[in-house]
């Protein structure tokens, strides 16, 4: 069983220069970190559960699910840490936004702030992480900045 964490808070950046370009920014919000450590509480309490037992013969529950919630958060959190995996599904690296947004590159046509002839037409313009994968928010996206450059 696998728990997810659909939305995170923390942000990761993207940037240009000495040192490493991507950062993603995973587990760097604590809310992230305790919303993890309820699903997996959450999982546990399933796997567990009467009916389960047909189809789970043994799992392997950390000792830490167990404990109190501030007794058992440094072990919750270097347990998350160890076995933290990714689908790779970024966004907003670059999202889109008003020109006076400190924190938008793009508007809502692609066309990056401050320069010109440059447009961006994936993911990375998205301002809100989406719960579900990027694969087609990508292809929407691309579609619909051809098309206004298109119509331009």
């Amino acid at each position: 069983m696998r728990v997810l964490l659909g939305q995170p808070i923390a942000r990761g950046r993207v940037g240009i220069g000495p040192g490493p370009a991507v950062c993603y920014g995973y587990l760097t919000d604590g809310r992230d970190i305790r919303a993890l450590r309820d699903g997996v509480r959450l999982a546990a309490q399933v796997l567990r559960s009467p009916e389960m037992a047909e189809v789970v013969a043994d799992a392997t529950i950390p000792a830490w699910v167990d404990a109190a919630a501030d007794p058992g958060a440094e072990d919750a959190e270097r347990w998350l840490r160890d076995r933290l995996a990714t689908a790779l599904h970024s966004c907003g690296t670059a999202r889109m936004g008003a020109a006076d947004d400190p924190d938008a590159v793009a508007d809502a046509h692609g066309r990056v702030h401050g320069t010109t002839g440059l447009r961006i037409a994936d993911a990375s313009l998205v301002p809100v992480v989406p719960t579900r994968g990027t694969a087609l928010l990508a292809v929407m996206l691309g579609e619909r900045i051809a098309e206004l450059i298109a119509q331009e």
